[in-house]
């Protein structure tokens, strides 16, 4: 069976369910709980109130919100698979585990553009909204939101990875959030560690968000960030990898 077939099948099997929705609550949540300090922004830093705004709302969802739809997607991915024994089904037929793997891993990418996607809309349409209410009118940075909502996109790939292998390899959905949420936690406490917080993939958006943070602010040494691509490639072909050889093998257990 050719991938983009797979990718076809993917589609049709998240179509009614409810992933789209779960992409919306994270978006809605950083919207919702920073139009206060949107409307702050706006009114006494409106050279650069765009951009504080986005970074400062990025933040708590680079760190957390991101991440725990993540694992929920990844989640919601793999037991859609195994509910009702359909994995065994699928092993049963001409078609190589590894590229399933593949494909789902490409969907749940596809699914986080989409979050972002989201997010980024969102984000501009709340803005808009409190400048003219505030009665403040702003040139809206669309090039300077995009970029950065593609580069907190590249910065999660690698954390999607992981997400993904550990759901492939703990299968339980109880195992898999438990154990993702012991490395999710911690994310803002390892970004303040010297060289192990570049290895850490899942705060990667939240470090680069705290980097452009501290450039706008004139105060953030951004030595070494150059690792975190070089060491997210790494992880992410690493990850997919030992996933597509795992994936299916709790199968029959």
């Amino acid at each position: 069976m050719k991938f983009m077939d797979l990718m076809k099948m993917e589609f049709m099997k998240i179509r009614r369910s409810k992933i789209i929705l779960i992409l919306m609550i994270p978006a809605l949540l950083v919207i919702i709980t920073g139009m206060a300090s949107i409307s702050g922004y706006i009114s006494q830093q409106p050279d650069h109130a765009w951009e504080m705004m986005f970074v400062q709302s990025s933040l708590m969802y680079g760190y957390y919100l991101m991440p725990l739809s993540l694992v929920v997607i990844c989640t919601m991915m793999l037991q859609r698979e195994y509910g009702g024994r359909g994995i065994i089904k699928t092993l049963t037929l001409p078609i190589n585990p590894q590229k399933v793997s593949l494909a789902k891993m490409t969907i749940i990418l596809i699914l986080l553009f989409t979050e972002l996607l989201l997010y980024f809309l969102l984000f501009i349409a709340a803005g808009i909204i409190t400048g003219l209410a505030a009665d403040i009118e702003l040139a809206t940075p669309i090039g300077y939101l995009g970029i950065w909502c593609i580069k907190l996109f590249l910065a999660a790939v690698p954390m999607a990875a992981v997400f993904w292998l550990l759901c492939v390899s703990l299968v339980k959905p109880i195992l898999t959030l438990a154990v993702s949420l012991v490395l999710i936690l911690p994310g803002i406490l390892i970004s303040n560690i010297p060289v192990i917080k570049l290895l850490y993939p899942f705060n990667y958006p939240g470090i680069l968000v705290t980097e452009e943070l501290g450039r706008l602010s004139g105060s953030f040494d951004s030595e070494n960030m150059f690792i975190i691509p070089l060491a997210g490639v790494l992880i992410t072909v690493i990850a997919v990898c030992i996933s597509g050889k795992k994936f299916g093998r709790g199968a029959v257990e």
